[in-house]
């Protein structure tokens, strides 16, 4: 019996040896380094306090799901291979990320570097990565590897956490707009977010419409030909894509929100046109909550908006059966002649013009006649009041 004994432990040895000399080399490494460090109760006895044993505590299975599975403990932790441990050195992130670092240097996070470190105003590799449970490339496409990483850095930047309606909440990057590493200010003229630079960051996912806009749009045509249009400088900046859709409070069609909006930010440039179109019954109509009344853009289109003379804008003269057939089913030679944008101080438009001045004028010439008979009659029982008075007080006496 002790001879079967001693068999079935010498085969369960060679097994387990055999398990773990047949695994790799970064594996067996973490696995020695586990021995101590996935002890909780060892770590607490052996460090100085319980928040240097919580640092030290990294289960194998911790690396082992992380993007550095491949890794042993010493290729970071150099010269840390004797027990117990004295002085040793830690490699830096950007010994291995080089290209990453290098855009890490030059963007906002980094603002203040001391020693090679990031200050009190930057932000360090791990800050976003962590330290040994560093997420994977995989990983970080996936919903929850996404969720998990907005989250570092909503942490920070509180106030600019993306409400649930926003189409980009959970589930693109913020590094996807702000860049992963470089990542700038909205105001730096490197930012990925820099009106000129737009086009190609929200084009990463948005590839139809970037395109529609930058080969059609009178906007994108002036923003990216350094605001010159036939040979006259424009002194306004065109607006780009946040300018519309906003930043982290964007919404898209069709929330309510942006039929509503949509003329007080086009209002910010063509300050004409909006107060004609706020008289207009258009926009009377979306002032007072209405979901179908007619926008900027269901006119002009939204994307590729080109000015009226040219003959594939959708308000040119040709399309407009097209245009405004959309809503109005039944269009005709007179209807299509309305003027949306009619200014009634534009000489240009004599019939409008003179129609509101001689209304204007009927409407005041009406009101000063009738306001001054009435004070004229007012005055009128004033005098015939007094003069009742000292009637009835003289008879009396």
């Amino acid at each position: 019996m002790k001879e079967l004994f001693r068999s079935v432990v010498a085969l369960l040895t060679v097994a387990l040896l055999g398990g773990v000399l047949a695994r790799p080399a970064a594996a067996q490494q973490r696995s020695k380094c586990s021995l101590c460090h996935s002890e909780m109760e060892y770590l607490r006895q052996n460090t100085d306090s319980l928040a240097r044993a919580r640092a030290v505590l990294v289960p194998d299975s911790t690396l082992a799901n992380s993007a550095h599975a491949k890794l042993g403990c010493q290729e970071c932790h150099t010269s840390y291979s004797a027990f117990p441990h004295r002085t040793g050195d830690t490699k830096s992130c950007a010994s291995c990320h080089e290209k990453p670092n290098e855009n890490w240097l030059q963007g906002a996070h980094a603002a203040k570097v001391q020693n090679g470190a990031a200050g009190a105003a930057g932000v360090a590799c791990a800050d976003c990565h962590g330290v040994h449970d560093t997420r994977t490339a995989a990983e970080l496409k996936t919903r929850p590897g996404i969720a998990g990483m907005n989250r570092q850095c909503v942490s920070c930047h509180q106030t600019e956490q993306l409400e649930l309606a926003s189409p980009h909440a959970d589930s693109v990057l913020c590094a996807g707009c702000h860049g992963a590493h470089d990542t700038r200010p909205a105001y730096d003229r490197d930012s990925r977010l820099w009106a000129n630079q737009q086009l190609q960051t929200c084009g990463t996912c948005h590839t139809d419409i970037t395109k529609d806009w930058s080969r059609d749009d009178i906007h994108a045509q002036t923003l990216l030909s350094r605001r010159v249009v036939k040979n006259t400088r424009i002194t306004r900046r065109p607006p780009a894509c946040t300018d519309c859709h906003g930043g982290h409070g964007m919404v898209v069609h069709p929330d309510s929100t942006l039929e509503r909006t949509a003329f007080e930010r086009c209002a910010e440039c063509h300050e004409h046109q909006d107060g004609s179109y706020i008289d207009s019954y258009h926009g009377q109509a979306v002032q007072l909550g209405s979901g179908k009344a007619a926008s900027c853009a269901d006119c002009h289109t939204a994307h590729t908006i080109m000015p009226a003379d040219d003959p594939r804008s959708a308000v040119a003269t040709a399309n407009l059966q097209t245009t405004c057939g959309n809503c109005h089913k039944e269009t005709t030679a007179g209807f299509l002649s309305f003027d949306p944008h009619a200014e009634h101080h534009d000489k240009s438009n004599p019939l409008v013009y003179w129609t509101y001045t001689f209304m204007t004028l009927l409407l005041v010439g009406t009101m000063s006649f009738f306001g001054l008979h009435t004070l004229l009659w007012m005055i009128r029982l004033g005098i015939e009041s007094r003069r009742r008075k000292r009637e009835l007080t003289g008879r009396g006496t």
